[in-house]
């Protein structure tokens, strides 16, 4: 498990709303574990070994988060007209591009034609916390998302698993360090931190590429 900072629950949070969870048994293992000190295992991709092996193509097909679409989400007035994207379609195409860079690989559309290679990456657990009675300073946003995803590349020749591994990525804390931004704007910060660090951590720790 790859954990940005410590797990945090709702509890923690009085004055939050939570807007919206995707939370599944994925999640409460990868929280559980966080808590008692054990690391779910994984595995990392062997690269001499898929050098040797001479893979052509990649194909990284679009799969939907668990437990349910984003959408539908209860924002303060700020946020009501924003759409909220699933972070694992920028995770997916940074990742693949690093593999294809890597490996020298053609990116196919998985549609297509049947690739050498199969990059999954899909969101596990999805929440976004928002403050409400913090005071005025508070209102009407102060966002803390927590995500939680899962990585899987398998060789499509073999149907070999070459890597997997999750990523967690949960503020320690809400309103500490952070600087008050209109909700939307801070949303779109959370996203785009979220899709850098964990697109870095699978890159790093489950494929070994720097």
């Amino acid at each position: 498990m790859i954990s940005r900072v410590g797990p945090s629950g709702d509890a923690r949070y009085p004055g939050w709303v939570v807007a919206r969870s995707l939370m599944g048994a994925a999640l409460s293992a990868s929280l559980l574990g966080a808590l008692v000190g054990c690391v779910p295992s994984g595995i990392t991709l062997n690269r001499p070994a898929l050098r040797a092996s001479v893979p052509r193509t990649i194909a990284a097909p679009r799969i939907a988060p668990k437990h349910g679409l984003f959408g539908g989400l209860a924002f303060p007035v700020d946020l009501e007209s924003g759409e909220v994207a699933d972070p694992a379609a920028a995770i997916r195409d940074l990742v693949t591009q690093a593999l294809a860079q890597s490996f020298g690989l053609k990116v196919l559309e998985f549609e297509d034609l049947t690739p050498d290679l199969v990059l999954e990456i899909q969101t596990t657990g999805f929440t976004v916390g928002y403050a409400t009675s913090y005071g005025p300073a508070a209102d009407p946003a102060t966002l803390v998302l927590t995500y939680d995803g899962s990585l899987k590349l398998k060789d499509a020749r073999t149907n070999e698993v070459l890597a997997e591994g999750t990523c967690t990525s949960h503020p320690a804390s809400g309103l500490d360090g952070k600087e008050l931004v209109p909700g939307a704007e801070a949303l779109r910060a959370e996203i785009r931190e979220t899709i850098e660090y964990c697109s870095a951590e699978y890159r790093h720790r489950s494929l070994g590429l720097y």
